[in-house]
């Protein structure tokens, strides 16, 4: 998980000082750069977050920063979670260790009471679900899909939910992205290429080569930050390296058999 964060607003300056002021708009250049973020897709350039939201009328809203659904579970007692609930369930999936709970067993074990909701056929919600969600193949008797205007329906009249999901980090109301270079001008080439596209239209003349040079920019950043945001910190090569300490047989065996033979051999 990224640990360094910068605010967008600093990219967004930086840019501004290279296009002309009749022809920036900020708003315009924001929308963009959040369609660049979702794009990358990485859940690696996100925070994970959690929320207890009310089913009524077999319906709920999904929370308004979700960018990546990671978790939706259950329980028809439609009495909201309080703050203790909350942590109990933040331990059980591991979110105050910056790990997600692994899933639910086949067995459909529940969480602080919670059970897992399975996905019911929904082209839209593939969208927003990431790769490792529990609800694209865990085992259940009640359903739900999403919407297109980020409610979610349910099988069930009335009850709770616990939603574990992905978000931007933000801090003091700025939004947040990877401290990283290459992320950096990753989101500028996605942000002039859009800006190049729009003058193409208008047929301005040399837009279109300028708009193909910050398409293949894009392209390429795209796919190398993704892989990087992927790439282990050193604390998760280091869990990695435990882990498989673990699960092989000491490698020093091999090469203190051979010590022991080479001893033996000196003595002749």
């Amino acid at each position: 998980m990224t640990s360094k964060f910068t605010t967008i607003k600093e990219v967004l300056s930086d840019l501004a000082s290279t296009i002309s002021p009749e022809h920036w708009n900020e708003s315009d250049t924001l929308e963009w750069a959040f369609q660049a973020v979702r794009k990358i897709g990485s859940v690696e350039q996100m925070v994970p977050a959690i929320r207890s939201v009310d089913v009524a009328s077999f319906r709920a809203d999904l929370p308004e920063d979700l960018h990546l659904l990671h978790l939706v579970a259950y329980k028809l007692d439609a009495t909201t979670l309080n703050t203790t609930d909350l942590e109990a369930i933040i331990r059980d999936i591991g979110l105050d260790n910056d790990s997600y709970y692994s899933g639910f067993s086949q067995e459909g074990l529940t969480l602080s009471g919670y059970s897992p909701l399975k996905l019911a056929s929904s082209p839209f919600a593939l969208n927003i679900l990431c790769d490792e969600c529990v609800n694209l193949d865990c085992t259940g008797e009640q359903t739900f899909t999403i919407l297109p205007d980020m409610s979610i329906i349910t099988s069930f009249e009335s009850g709770n939910l616990c939603i574990a999901y992905y978000k931007l980090a933000e801090c003091d109301g700025e939004y947040l992205i990877p401290d990283d270079a290459d992320y950096v001008d990753a989101l500028r080439s996605y942000i002039l290429m859009r800006f190049w596209e729009r003058r193409m239209n208008t047929k301005e003349e040399g837009s279109g080569s300028l708009y193909q040079l910050y398409s293949t920019r894009w392209q390429t950043l795209r796919n190398g930050v993704s892989g990087k945001l992927k790439m282990p910190d050193i604390s998760t090569l280091d869990n990695i390296r435990q882990t498989r300490n673990r699960l092989l047989p000491n490698q020093g065996r091999w090469y203190r058999a051979f010590g022991n033979q080479r001893e033996e051999r000196l003595k002749f």
